[in-house]
């Protein structure tokens, strides 16, 4: 489902459209981790920041491919 996360680029604009509201968000940051690396889904409490995650490479389930987005006002 998320297979596309990779191809993302630091500065890309990410669109989230859930119940009829929208919230734009801009790539900041990505990196690749292990699967069992779960700082990815603690977040930092008041940042509001997006991750999105999937399986890496594309296939596997060796790692984990992150992208880190920030809200865009």
């Amino acid at each position: 489902a998320f297979s596309f996360i990779p191809e993302l680029k630091i500065g890309d604009e990410i669109i989230i459209e859930i119940n009829n509201q929208t919230f734009k968000y801009k790539m900041f940051r990505s990196k690749i981790v292990n699967p069992d690396d779960t700082s990815i889904i603690t977040g930092t409490q008041g940042k509001g920041t997006l991750t999105l995650f999937t399986c890496f490479p594309l296939g596997s389930n060796a790692q984990r491919y992150v992208a880190v987005a920030r809200p865009v006002d």
